[in-house]
Order: C-alpha cells, then structure tokens, then sequence
C-alpha cells in the first residue's frame, strides 16, 4: 500500500493518574485511576471517528489492545509486557500495510513510538514528526481535558 494509514492505536496501559494528581482531583475524583487510564481506549476511538477518512486512498488500521486492568510495574513501566507485545502487534501490522504516510489516533503518548518507528526505518532517519497533543502548561492557561492524542508522522 502507499498511501495514508490511519492508526487507531486505543492503547491506555501506560496512562497513569496518581493520588493527589491535579487531573484526577480537579476533574474526575469519582473516578480510578483504572477508570482514568482505560478512558485512553475509548478517546482513541472517538477521536477517530470525529476525524473521519478523506479518500479512497486511505487505509485505517485498529491495533487490538487488551482491556484486562493488571496495573503490574516492571522496570518502572506500568504493564510493561503488555505494552511491548501489542506495540509488536502495531508494527506487525504496519509493516504488512506500508504505508507512505501515518496519522495515529492514540491513546497514551507510547503510541506514537510504533508508527515514528516504521516510518523512520522506511524513509532511513529521514522523517519529521508533527505531534498535535492537547496538553496543560500552567494553572493559569485554560485547559482542555482529553483522553486522546493525534499524531501525524510524514516524510520529510
């Protein structure tokens, strides 16, 4: 395939929300840090769809990501294992499409590790990455509160 890809990568098990942090006591005390880190799946999934496919010539992909909640810390990585196994299953998958060109609609920020990956070995180190994340920089900025990150990664 040449073209774009549209990377739905829902991966959440990275995501974590610690007591006291400020998203979680400002926004969303109700709810777990599980509750919290699984909302990662499904903005990656609404994100897509409010960003629909423009073209025949694009190709969208779904990286299958579990929802079984271990939260087990190896190396100081939260579901370490599990992580590294479906960003396997991410590459695998782009490596069989091909794609020219990725736009990830992600989960928590490992995702963009996988399609930066592929494509700066398809193109030997000669890519740029665009990294559109809304984020909070100071208390006194308004704040956008998302589960989502969209990620554009083209060739230079």
């Amino acid at each position: 395939m040449s073209g774009l890809c549209r990377l739905i990568y829902p991966q959440w098990q990275g995501a974590h929300f610690p007591a006291n942090s400020f998203y979680k006591d400002q926004f969303f005390p109700e709810l777990s840090e599980q509750e919290l880190a699984t909302g990662y799946a499904l903005g990656a999934r609404l994100s897509a769809f409010l960003a629909p496919a423009a073209g025949a010539e694009v190709k969208t992909i779904t990286v299958p990501v579990s929802m079984d909640c271990k939260r087990e810390v190896q190396d100081n990585i939260i579901d370490r294992d599990v992580i590294a196994a479906q960003s396997a299953k991410a590459l695998a998958l782009l490596q069989e499409a091909d794609p020219d060109k990725i736009v990830t609609f992600g989960g928590e920020c490992s995702v963009s590790v996988v399609p930066f990956t592929y494509l700066n070995h398809k193109y030997n180190g000669d890519v740029a990455l665009i990294w559109m994340m809304p984020i909070r920089i100071s208390r006194c900025q308004v704040m956008l509160m998302t589960a989502t990150t969209l990620w554009l990664v083209l060739p230079a």
